[in-house]
């Protein structure tokens, strides 16, 4: 069979990656810690019940998050790498089908993955043991996260067929698993109740394409009540990761001869977007002054990117203010995808603020900057200007965001007998200060980028 040998070489390759191994054990670190966490300070007055409860309510959200996240990163690069390379070609210079070549990739580059997963499930099934969670309920839990991480890895390897450069598949992967994931059907509430009038009972129809969702009606009350649900949305996850694997297949053997130089004519008014004659003013202004900053600040997709960010955490704030009051049961859904979205920014932001120095030490054009006249500090001060000018005002309107969110909770309970409003002020010390501390941690992974690259 000629697939056979093309999954041996992929997993010899991924056997000398230092990742397939350290992942497993990051994975199995995060699940015993969670549960430390639990046991000991977060559930400790807790009966046996309901700390088995909660347990695997905290490790269901970590096996969620894990798997929904992990596929982005692991495969998004697997085929842009080979047309970056120009080696994609001559693979179909043998008898490999497109088929062979997508199941070779996909194999191998989710070994890591498969091998954190397995380190999470033991952790998963704990709960048994304290009571107040069915075997049954464990198993379609274990289901969906399965489930869950072959969709996430899936999608990696669509997007990566469509993409060239490494950075560029990474977030369109990430936000497609996240706009399908809970974009979608936030949107589709959003529009229905506010737009169209119509008041939302039960449950969403686009939200049995999302995975998390296919974890929240595993949980033993939804499933007793309606036990098709679950498994019509297991199915549509399911038909989805094959839809993305099949649609790979069809689209590698006809974009790998595309030349990054010539852009599709269809495509030149996407390519052009932002780049206006004041934009080109103002980076022949940048380049007199900096050339560092014009060089790193020249790119315009990464606005749209992060802009496209701050609309998804502005439509799941509304969610999670307005929205949920209509459908409370949805609430800790759209609660449990405002993490993750947090942490996808601090992700972009950091993935941008390494990515200017690890593509100059690929190409060369590191060793070519440090040979010129320009001092070291004016080669980071112009990269430090690059990512204020890129994320320091979606940074801003997300600050607002959540302060307005405080706020709006601040006025709506304050009035309530008892309550303390002075205990909510921590919560406006938090969200005034969380850009300081993005700035602040994305600064320091700039330098340790300047460190490695310069090594």
């Amino acid at each position: 069979m000629v697939l056979w040998p093309v999954i041996e070489r992929e997993l010899r390759v991924a056997a000398r990656r230092g990742k397939t191994y350290w992942l497993r054990v990051v994975a199995a670190l995060a699940a015993a810690l969670v549960c430390g966490w639990v046991v000991l300070w977060a559930g400790a007055q807790q009966p046996n019940v309901q700390l088995g409860r909660t347990l695997f309510t905290y490790l269901s959200v970590l096996a969620f998050a894990f798997c929904l996240l992990v596929g982005p990163f692991l495969t998004a690069d697997c085929l842009s790498e080979e047309k970056r390379d120009g080696t994609l070609g001559l693979l179909f210079l043998t008898d490999l089908s497109s088929w062979h070549v997508v199941a070779g990739k996909w194999i191998a580059t989710s070994l890591a993955g498969l091998y954190g997963l397995l380190a999470i499930l033991p952790a998963l099934g704990l709960p048994l043991l304290f009571g107040g969670v069915t075997p049954a309920e464990y198993g379609r839990t274990a289901l969906g996260v399965t489930n869950a991480i072959f969709f996430s890895l899936a999608a990696g390897m669509l997007v990566s067929a469509l993409s060239r450069e490494q950075t560029k598949a990474t977030l369109g992967a990430v936000a497609v698993v996240l706009g399908i994931t809970g974009l979608v059907p936030g949107l589709y509430v959003f529009l229905s109740s506010v737009f169209l009038g119509r008041p939302l009972t039960g449950t969403p129809p686009l939200a049995l394409l999302s995975p998390a969702y296919t974890g929240l009606l595993a949980q033993e009350a939804a499933y007793r009540g309606a036990p098709h649900l679950y498994w019509i949305s297991l199915g549509l996850v399911q038909a989805m990761a094959w839809a993305c694997l099949l649609g790979t297949a069809w689209l590698v053997p006809r974009v790998w001869r595309e030349d990054p130089g010539e852009k599709p004519v269809t495509h030149r008014w996407l390519y052009r977007l932002g780049y206006t004659a004041g934009w080109r003013r103002t980076f022949r202004r940048r380049l007199e002054g900096n050339p560092v900053f014009a060089v790193a600040a020249r790119r315009r997709w990464p606005h749209w990117v992060f802009w496209t960010l701050v609309a998804l955490v502005a439509v799941n704030v509304y969610w999670i203010a307005i929205g949920s009051r209509r459908v409370p049961g949805a609430a800790q859904f759209h609660a449990n995808f405002a993490h993750a979205l947090i942490f996808t920014n601090r992700v972009w932001i950091t993935v941008m603020a390494c990515h200017f120095f690890l593509e100059a030490r690929r190409t060369g054009a590191l060793e070519l900057l440090l040979t010129s006249p320009l001092p070291v500090r004016t080669i980071l001060r112009g990269h430090w200007r690059a990512l204020v000018a890129y994320f320091a005002g979606p940074v801003l309107v997300i600050g607002l965001l959540h302060v307005g969110y405080v706020w709006g909770n601040w006025t709506q309970i304050s009035g309530r007998p008892g309550f303390m409003a002075s205990s909510l002020l921590p919560y406006y010390i938090v969200s005034a200060c969380s850009s300081c501390l993005l700035y602040t941690s994305d600064a320091a992974d700039d330098l340790l980028c300047v460190d490695l690259g310069g090594r």
